[in-house]
C-alpha cells in the first residue's frame, strides 16, 4: 500500500473513493411547476425550441459546455487539495456549483432570439411587483422559477 507520507493518505483508496462519487447538474424530476409540468420539459423546449408552437431555440445549457476546460482545471486544482485533506467530494461539489452558476448565468443573460411582441405585451399586461419591468423582455426569465430550479447533487455510491 503506497501512502503519501506527509498526509498519510492511501492513494489507491483515494482514487477508488473518487470513482464512487457522482455529480449531477440540471433540472431534477422533483422540480415541477404548479400545474405539474416538469421544469426539465420546459427547459428542453427552451433549449431546443418548439417549432409547432413557433418557439425558437434559446440555448443556455449547451453554451455552458464551452466552459469545460475551466471546469477541468478547477477539478484538478481542487483534487490536489483533496489529497491533503482526504475529502474527495469537495472537487465534485466545487465543479457542480460552478456548472450550476454557468447555467444560471446563461439563463439570466440570454436576450436572443427576442420574444415575440405578443409575448412581451402579454407579460406587460400581467406584470406585477413579482415581475419587474426589466425582466419582461428576457426570454427565459418570466417568473424566475426555471432559473431557481437549476440544481446540483453530489453523491457517493
Amino acid at each position: 500500500m503506497k501512502t503519501v507520507k506527509k498526509t498519510n493518505i492511501d492513494i489507491k483508496r483515494a482514487i477508488q473513493d473518487a470513482k464512487n462519487i457522482n455529480a449531477k447538474v440540471g433540472f431534477f424530476s422533483s422540480s415541477k411547476y404548479e400545474d405539474g409540468t416538469p421544469v426539465a420539459q420546459v427547459a428542453i423546449q427552451n433549449e431546443y425550441g418548439n417549432p409547432q408552437k413557433g418557439q425558437p431555440p434559446r440555448a443556455f445549457m449547451r453554451p455552458a459546455m464551452d466552459n469545460q476546460d475551466v471546469w477541468k482545471k478547477l477539478f484538478l486544482n481542487a483534487s490536489k487539495i483533496s489529497f491533503k485533506t482526504g475529502d474527495f467530494r469537495k472537487p465534485f461539489q466545487l465543479v457542480a456549483m460552478t456548472v450550476q452558476g454557468n447555467i444560471k448565468e446563461n439563463i439570466a443573460n440570454l436576450t436572443s432570439p427576442s420574444l415575440a411582441q405578443s409575448t412581451i405585451d402579454a407579460r406587460k399586461r400581467r406584470s406585477s411587483s413579482k415581475n419587474p419591468a426589466k425582466t419582461i423582455e428576457k426570454p427565459l426569465v418570466d417568473t424566475g422559477y426555471m432559473l431557481s430550479q437549476v440544481q446540483y447533487e453530489v453523491t457517493k455510491w
